[in-house]
């Protein structure tokens, strides 16, 4: 059944103003904070919460790129007029989306999460610190791979001992910290979901 321009207005104003309230009340900001960090008014941000205003599309994607959160997700859309939400053909490659997804998802909160709770400086020392563990795990694997194999990896004298223990060292140190920012919980319910839609 056709539904006029109206009724479509009025469902769209009606979830972006319940998504922006429970996104403000979630996070506990005010609408000038929000408003602020968009690039908006806080009076525009009020007439979206007061269903006054449309969203705008280029609102939304501001609001996506600073809180990686869509105040109009397309489900809620498709369920507000009753319909189902497309679904992908292929399987396979729907579990790889799937896959694809809780890595970006987690990656999005990892940064979101920084974003909010480090200044610029202390987010550039994680930075360097991401750097330092993974160069330090790729090379002390490789040294020990190398010597399981019997093969040199690099001739002796550029390979100084102090540089595997150095390693080993921050490998060690900054583990403990790395694990702490990991969503483990996340990851494992992802995990048993996805084992038991293959059973």
């Amino acid at each position: 059944m056709a539904r006029d321009k109206e009724k479509y207005d009025v469902i769209v104003r009606k979830i972006a103003s319940e998504r922006l309230k429970e996104f403000r009340d979630s996070e506990d900001l005010s609408q000038a904070e929000i408003a602020a960090r968009i690039g908006i008014s806080a009076r525009t941000l009020r007439n979206y919460e007061y269903e006054i205003r449309e969203l705008t599309q280029a609102t939304r994607l501001r609001f996506i790129d600073e809180f990686q959160v869509d105040p109009l997700p397309t489900n809620m859309l498709y369920q507000e007029l009753g319909l189902r939400p497309p679904e992908v053909a292929d399987p396979n490659s729907r579990a790889t989306a799937k896959g694809k997804g809780l890595l970006r998802q987690l990656r999005l909160e990892c940064r979101a999460h920084r974003k909010n709770n480090f200044s610029k400086p202390a987010q550039i020392l994680l930075q360097i610190r991401d750097q330092l563990y993974a160069v330090s795990s790729i090379y002390f694997g490789l040294v020990q791979l190398s010597l399981e194999l019997g093969v040199p990896l690099v001739p002796e004298f550029y390979r100084p001992d102090w540089m595997v223990g150095a390693s080993m060292v921050l490998i060690v140190i900054l583990l403990p910290s790395l694990l702490l920012e990991l969503p483990l919980m996340k990851v494992a319910t992802h995990l048993l979901r996805r084992k038991k839609s293959q059973l």
